[in-house]
């Protein structure tokens, strides 16, 4: 699953100008699991409302089918063994096989269930800005799907 080392740098040159527009500077694997497939955002959650007197309050709710995922996908981590508590900036890269997955899936919306996997899982401390510093996606030929999560290699 993993083919980038460490001091790679991972770039994405801008087509139109020919100017590079993203580098993803790395400093070696952290982490690295085969997970099941991914399950899109639009099936995540369930918007429900209430009424108590004059005041309705509106929520969402993990939906079932993401509750069931989370479970799946947390057993499956588990069976790999080690599941380190990783601290400071982290490059999160997602490869999801073409033949797992649904022709129609979104590629963004991939990502969602993935990192909130790590997060409750106590891999990672948080999926925002201050700890996931780049979030790398592909598909791959295939029917695996794995994550690995890498050092961030660049100022903070």
């Amino acid at each position: 699953m993993d083919d980038l080392s460490t001091g790679d740098v991972a770039e994405v040159t801008h087509t139109h100008s020919g100017a590079t527009e993203l580098m993803i500077p790395i400093e070696g694997v952290l982490y690295s699991a085969q997970v099941p497939p991914p399950i899109s955002t639009n099936n995540l959650y369930f918007n429900v409302s209430w009424t108590l007197g004059r005041k309705t309050t509106h929520s969402r709710k993990k939906s079932k089918p993401y509750v069931d995922w989370l479970t799946l996908a947390g057993e499956t981590l588990m069976a790999q063994g080690r599941r380190p508590q990783l601290t400071g900036l982290v490059v999160v890269r997602l490869e999801l096989g073409e033949g797992a997955c649904s022709a129609q899936i979104d590629t963004d919306n991939c990502a969602k269930a993935y990192l909130d996997l790590l997060v409750i899982n106590g891999i990672i401390k948080d999926d925002t800005r201050r700890i996931v510093r780049a979030l790398v996606i592909h598909w791959v030929p295939g029917d695996r799907c794995g994550v690995s999560i890498y050092r961030w290699g660049g100022a903070p």
